[in-house]
């Protein structure tokens, strides 16, 4: 089971986006959590701390590039992926998990969450044998 915790709601403009990829992945058990952006940095991890669940990463640009072999981890059990706000993630979530990085470029929170669930979709799909 994979859950990703995402600080802020998604635009409008970007859920028909994340519901395709949810369709193109039915059958694999993933669960988003949106969080409410605006609180300070520290209220935000307790929020974030009280939904971990299993191995977590952080989401960070200066994380560790994510790999194939990470995303086949996501799904070796329970795995919890966050992806904080426009604010970032509290310095105490980020020194106590790892760090994973999708780019050398910096996204939008909006943007890390779509580009996440299209290579959660890239990896399935390769795996299954599907075309994409």
């Amino acid at each position: 089971m994979l859950r990703i915790i995402c600080v802020g709601k998604l635009k409008k403009e970007w859920r028909p986006v994340q519901e395709h990829y949810l369709r193109m992945l039915s059958g694999v058990r993933i669960e988003i959590i949106e969080l409410r952006e605006g609180q300070n940095l520290e209220k935000e991890a307790e929020e974030i701390e009280k939904r971990l669940k299993g191995s977590v990463y952080i989401l960070d640009p200066e994380g560790r590039m994510l790999t194939k072999s990470d995303i086949e981890n996501f799904f070796s059990g329970h795995t919890t992926v966050v992806i904080g706000g426009k604010e970032g993630i509290h310095e105490r979530l980020k020194s106590s998990f790892e760090k994973l990085s999708l780019s050398h470029l910096v996204f939008s929170h909006q943007l890390a969450r779509i580009v996440l669930l299209e290579q959660i979709f890239r990896f399935h799909a390769a795996r299954k044998g599907i075309n994409y």
